[in-house]
């Protein structure tokens, strides 16, 4: 089995076990093990669409059509980074703002950057 048969295989089972668990209210949506497996879903799909499909292209598809694709791939992966890891760091008290790159323990308010700033 070709590798990446073995990660496609692997997201799926996960993401069918997700919807298990999520359908029969085991788990809820906002739980951190959800969020998880969602970003790496996420991120390991859209490095997969962008690797294979931007980087090395494949001989039955049209150029463009292999561009097209694989830019689906970078904003899944900016999909993943902007909107779901924030809400992982957020279940583990860490507040990360990505549009700042902000990483901290405490939410980035005005009066924190002002306290900062006073000696």
């Amino acid at each position: 089995m070709k590798l990446y048969v073995a990660v496609l295989l692997f997201l799926k089972i996960s993401m069918v076990l997700q919807f298990i668990l999520v359908s029969i209210k085991f788990q809820k949506e906002d739980s951190a093990q959800y969020l998880i497996s969602d970003f790496l879903f996420k991120m390991l799909l859209g490095g997969f669409l962008y690797s294979y499909f931007f980087i090395m292209g494949s001989p039955s598809f049209d150029v463009w059509d292999e561009r097209f694709i694989g830019f689906g791939g970078v904003l899944l992966m900016f999909d993943a980074i902007y909107n779901v890891l924030p809400k992982v760091l957020l279940k583990f008290n860490i507040y990360f703002n990505p549009y700042t790159f902000y990483l901290s323990s405490r939410p980035q308010t005005v009066t924190t950057e002002e306290k900062e700033q006073t000696p």
